[in-house]
């Protein structure tokens, strides 16, 4: 059979490496001279497998072809073919991988996965409410804004804040994801303000996550609007692009939206990366798992430092885009 020496997205790759526009075929199952002065021989080759090409578009399927076996070398496949074939090309120092019929498939690509909120959801579900820096609001069995108000009483009493620390309040509701209700978002949206959070936390700037994903929105208190008003470039930014919404005074009421929202993220999106490593580890192991290779996604910054740490520690398992 024609061995395939790369998938059909990895053809401009090969190009640009071995500055050709043609990828020099194998002869006689040896590795051709220009391939080995430029990549070497393989580092790995995967025998009795399944391995799913991708790369026929004639096919109805789309699953393209499905061959035996596939010689890698650095970061790049090197060739396709049989068991034999790809044998051929080995070193003495190749290791031989033998897959006993499992199937392997190109990495995968998820354009939209807010895998820090995962992460922490599920492997940092453990966290206390201060270890994690966010104090949770349940809105099971809520029935006005009062109820809401006398659980944030309750961890204001609880925990005991230092004046002038912020405070997170992160609403257990999601009107993105399921969970909340048409009665909720008027409780948090038409009925609380500013106005409400001051007379619980006078001293402390306080936000709180309007159910929708972090840094997309929150209500503050006004010691929180005042500090982010007066800040230098803040306030001329928000009076710019907004948004934030105003009581019939024509007053700011306490709730903001992107990209105003934005701006809070040094004050309440700033937990320390070494804490959060070990949870989103986790995760991206459980992703690789699943065979995720590149994810593109925003995060916020300390969510960014967290991944950084971890590709510092050669522990990323996936490319961050």
């Amino acid at each position: 059979m024609r061995i395939q020496h790369y998938m059909k997205n990895l053809l401009m790759a090969a190009a640009v490496l071995l500055g050709t526009t043609t990828f020099a075929r194998a002869q006689q199952g040896t590795v051709p001279a220009a391939v080995a002065a430029k990549l070497g021989y393989p580092e790995m080759v995967l025998v009795n497998g399944k391995i799913v090409t991708m790369d026929d578009p004639s096919l109805n399927n789309s699953i393209g072809h499905v061959v035996q076996a596939m010689a890698i070398v650095k970061d790049r496949i090197l060739a396709l073919g049989t068991n034999d074939e790809m044998l051929k090309f080995a070193g003495p120092q190749t290791r031989k991988l033998d897959l006993k019929g499992r199937t392997v498939i190109p990495g995968l690509i998820d354009t939209h996965m807010h895998i820090h909120d995962y992460a922490e959801g599920t492997y940092g579900a453990t966290m206390t409410p201060p270890e994690n820096h966010r104090y949770p609001v349940d809105w099971k069995g809520v029935k006005n804004k009062q109820d809401v108000l006398n659980q944030v009483k309750g961890l204001m009493d609880k925990y005991k804040f230092p004046k002038g620390k912020w405070v997170y309040f992160e609403n257990q509701l999601s009107f993105t994801g399921g969970g909340g209700n048409a009665e909720h978002a008027k409780i948090l949206y038409d009925d609380m303000s500013r106005y409400d959070l001051d007379k619980i936390a006078p001293d402390n700037p306080i936000a709180m996550s309007m159910g929708i994903p972090d840094f997309n929105g929150f209500l503050l208190n006004s010691m929180a609007i005042d500090i982010i008003w007066n800040k230098k470039g803040y306030s001329d930014f928000i009076t710019k692009y907004g948004r934030f919404w105003i009581d019939q005074s024509g007053r700011p009421d306490g709730h903001l939206e992107p990209p105003a929202s934005r701006l809070l993220g040094e004050y309440v999106l700033d937990r320390e990366p070494t804490v959060f490593a070990p949870y989103y580890k986790k995760y991206n192991e459980e992703l690789a798992a699943a065979g995720l290779t590149t994810i593109s996604t925003r995060i916020p910054q300390e969510a960014l430092k967290t991944y950084q740490l971890l590709a510092s520690k050669g522990e990323m398992t996936f490319r961050l885009g």
